[in-house]
């Protein structure tokens, strides 16, 4: 049988470094870490508008690693203000020592320096974005080594949103009332310190939507065991997500325990 852990180790909290939000924008060079990441969701639609506007054409999904360059010429479809515009590409890969390693596909995603550097405390400072011209975007690209990229998109939504209804649906089957809810960290702590028959409901929709099948229940616990890896790696420590990754953890162990 799969040994699972009971808990998914927590690292100490450490908040990002003040030199890496200054690098990203001087101007809030005196406001707390802590009230800039509060601030990113109300500004996530005009960011992600600027990600939209970018003409798919121009930005590949994907790249040999060995095609990938230092910096990537983007075309927008639309204009955008300069605050809603993106600011780097990311170059996303697992760590690979295989010696063809230079041929592994490469996700290339567009992201914006603020929401990155207010929330992952173990990434390199960003380098200044690079200025456009009209309707052209110079994107620096800066390659990103995570355990699991097809869990990045998850974190990376969260970065702009901190949607938790988005998290929590990410990893496991979740009703409606709770996928289509803004989904506060209170609630989550409340359904996961409880213990109440809330905690047990989710486990039991989980079983059905898994068909009772354990190989199904565990490929959840597969996902959220990558999200895990990933937030280490980034050192995102928001407490909040970690909260809302224990509470689907907690979930898919009642669920295999009951299957």
């Amino acid at each position: 049988s799969v040994q699972l852990p009971r808990k998914l180790s927590r690292p100490p909290f450490v908040e990002v470094s003040r030199s890496a939000l200054v690098a990203v924008s001087p101007e809030l060079s005196q406001v707390p870490p802590e009230f800039i990441r509060q601030g990113i969701p109300s500004k996530a639609s005009h960011m992600l508008s600027g990600t939209s506007a970018i003409d798919p054409s121009s930005l590949p999904t994907s790249l040999p690693r060995a095609h990938v360059p230092a910096t990537l010429t983007v075309r927008l479809r639309a204009p955008v203000h300069t605050t809603a515009a993106p600011t780097h590409v990311l170059a996303i890969s697992a760590p690979s020592t295989h010696y063809r390693a230079h041929e592994i596909p490469v996700k290339l995603v567009p992201t914006h320096s603020l929401p990155l550097a207010a929330h992952c405390t173990a990434i390199p400072v960003l380098p200044p974005r690079t200025r456009g011209d009209r309707g052209v975007l110079y994107l620096q690209v800066l390659p990103l080594e995570l355990p699991s990229p097809a869990a990045f998109p998850i974190l990376h939504n969260y970065m702009y949103t901190h949607g938790l209804s988005e998290v929590l649906s990410a990893l496991i089957p979740v009703p409606d009332y709770l996928a289509k809810a803004e989904l506060s960290h209170a609630v989550v702590l409340g359904i996961l310190q409880s213990r109440d028959v809330q905690l047990f409901q989710l486990a039991d929709y989980c079983m059905r939507k898994a068909m009772n099948n354990s190989k199904t229940l565990l490929s959840y616990a597969s996902h959220a065991k990558e999200l895990w890896q990933d937030m280490v790696a980034l050192g995102l420590f928001e407490p909040a997500l970690w909260d809302t990754l224990d509470l689907a953890w907690e979930v898919i162990l009642i669920a295999l325990n009951k299957a």
